[in-house]
């Protein structure tokens, strides 16, 4: 992909960065060199484009741990917390775009901020406990690739 700079969004790298708790529904299509902060919710047939930063992805930082004893290096992971950006079933985020916190993308590329998840904290503890029961659900229901080999 090379470097491209569009408004204060500049792509240096072909990754995508997927934080935790990511839900990405069939046929939703994330290009390369997005990242996806955590706790977002790409919903059926939605596109994000090449080098969107959906969230606060700007917030990881990555740590070494070196083990005292056997001197082995673990790599860490530290992610802003919950970012709840929502891309509603079929719509379009353009490429090089940056969503906010809590932002929701709807219709044609309109946007707007649920305020009422970002400003109340028993909102947002309330809305990451069904997050996760959603994803712990469907832990259950949709088998590992280790059970076709069984």
């Amino acid at each position: 992909m090379g470097e491209g700079k569009a408004g204060d969004v500049t792509i240096t790298t072909t990754t995508t960065v997927l934080a935790r708790n990511i839900v990405v529904e069939s046929g939703a299509v994330v290009e390369v060199g997005v990242e996806l902060g955590e706790g977002s919710v790409v919903e059926v047939g939605a596109r994000v484009g090449a080098g969107c930063i959906i969230g606060e992805v700007s917030g990881i930082r990555f740590f070494v741990i070196m083990c005292e004893s056997c001197g082995e290096g673990a790599c860490l992971m530290r992610v802003a917390g919950f970012q709840f950006c929502k891309i509603t079933p079929l719509s379009v985020v353009p490429p090089r775009t940056r969503l906010a916190p809590y932002t929701v993308v709807f219709g044609d590329d309109q946007r707007r901020v649920n305020e009422s998840l970002r400003d109340q904290p028993g909102m947002k503890e309330l809305f990451e406990r069904g997050h996760l029961r959603h994803l712990e659900t469907m832990r259950k229901l949709v088998k590992g690739g280790t059970v076709k080999w069984q």
